[in-house]
């Protein structure tokens, strides 16, 4: 063959060979999964299947594990969820990660179900040093637009305890994560934008709560717990954000019952609802930062378990509306600084009388207590006629010595209930 023919001929074979690059690109594009019905057996969703469309409910029966490889996409369908009642295994990357979503062209809140776990999947297994072992687990996850079944969660966990780590679980129509009879570990992530609490526990086992590393931001509530008997044993909140939570009734960042508690290096920033609210039997509050919270930044009322502790210790409060309002046996408030607070009286005046605007209110009956070495500056109320109480001690044996700048707070009374 000349040089001419052979040119020819690659003229002539260059164009199929475009095409036919052209339509596999195009059916790879348009590649995709539909799933709905039972899992029957051990599956797993693969990046070369992705995306994964949910058109139906789907069921992950008991004994079999769902494994879902990193940067898999799953897509749902109006209303549809998947329910496992085996095992769960979504381990994406940082930089692979994996994709919970709604199909709409324009997704938004509600545009899909949620993930459950029912009592007999299986939940995640820590070692003695709450290292993940085994088990349901979320790493490396964008859950996003879920929440359209009512009064639920984008991830509904029945008795059950998947772990996630990594995570965000953004803009559901309801709660974010929803424990029910179960308590399940959260590190690490970002819960936002939830019409819900944040993280929900209803009727929690006794045994020990661990927050860590999260950012909790823009929900209904952050970390709350529903019921009149159920206490954690301990709870340990450390290195989150809580920032502007909040919802109807006043819902604060945490609102738990524990017999022990642990908040500490949070930062909690405009939250309308309050920081802190529950009951405690002992709760140490340390070396966090509050800020721009509003409704009375920690409240501990009277209630289950009864407050026989209370430590606030090297924290920063500043532009909050009401900073301490306690119920405590005993009370140690040390090295803290309160800077440009509100004095705010409480829920129609349970600081004080209507006419009273208190910054700090411990009360017991007959309890004991310390308020020293902190910096009290610059706070204020705007209100002209109305008594105004830098620190209320109510029935209770305090002792108040080697503070700062006391004289610098908008005050007429530093009032005690015997003062002793």
């Amino acid at each position: 063959m000349c040089k001419l023919e052979a040119e020819q001929a690659n003229l002539v074979r260059t164009p199929s060979f475009i095409f036919s690059f052209l339509l596999l690109f195009a059916i790879e594009a348009l590649a995709q999964t539909n799933v709905s019905g039972y899992i029957l057996s051990n599956t797993t969703w693969t990046l070369a299947g992705s995306p994964y469309i949910v058109t139906g409910n789907a069921l992950v029966i008991n004994g079999v594990t769902l494994t879902i490889e990193p940067g898999v996409v799953v897509k749902f369908d109006s209303t549809k969820a998947l329910q496992v009642d085996g095992e769960l295994i979504a381990n994406g990357t940082a930089q692979n990660r994996i994709t919970f979503t709604s199909t709409q062209a324009v997704p938004a809140p509600g545009g899909w179900g949620r993930i459950q776990f029912s009592d007999i999947s299986v939940d995640a297994v820590f070692d003695a040093q709450g290292r993940y072992q085994s088990g349901s687990v979320f790493r490396y996850c964008d859950i996003l637009y879920a929440g359209g079944i009512a009064n639920s969660a984008a991830v509904y966990c029945d008795t059950s305890a998947p772990y996630f780590s990594h995570c965000n679980v953004l803009r559901s129509a309801t709660a974010g994560i929803y424990f029910i009879n179960s308590i399940g570990r959260v590190d690490s992530s970002s819960i936002k934008y939830c019409a819900g609490a944040g993280l929900y526990f209803y009727n929690p086992p006794t045994a020990d709560l661990i927050v860590k590393n999260d950012s909790i931001e823009y929900n209904g509530g952050g970390v709350i717990s529903s019921s009149s008997t159920a206490v954690f044993s301990n709870a340990s909140i450390h290195n989150n954000v809580f920032s502007s939570n909040g919802g109807p009734g006043n819902i604060s960042a945490i609102n738990i019952r524990a017999n022990s508690c642990t908040i500490s290096d949070n930062i909690f920033l405009s939250n309308t609802g309050g920081a802190i609210k529950g009951n405690y039997g002992a709760i140490a509050i340390t070396d966090n930062v509050f800020m721009s919270n509003a409704s009375g930044t920690i409240f501990l009322d009277a209630g289950t378990p009864s407050t026989t502790n209370l430590t606030v210790t090297n924290n920063h409060f500043e532009n909050n509306i009401g900073v301490i309002y306690a119920y405590s046996s005993y009370s140690s408030i040390q090295g803290n600084t309160f800077f440009a607070n509100q004095y705010y009286p409480l829920y129609g005046g349970i600081w004080g009388g209507n006419d009273d605007y208190i910054l700090i209110n411990i009360r017991s009956s007959g309890g004991q207590g310390v308020f020293m070495n902190n910096t009290v500056d610059s706070n204020y109320t705007a209100a002209t006629l109305n008594n105004f109480y830098l620190i209320w001690i109510y029935n209770t044996r305090f002792e108040i010595a080697h503070n700062v700048r006391l004289s610098k707070n908008r005050w007429r009374l530093l009032n005690t209930f015997p003062l002793k």
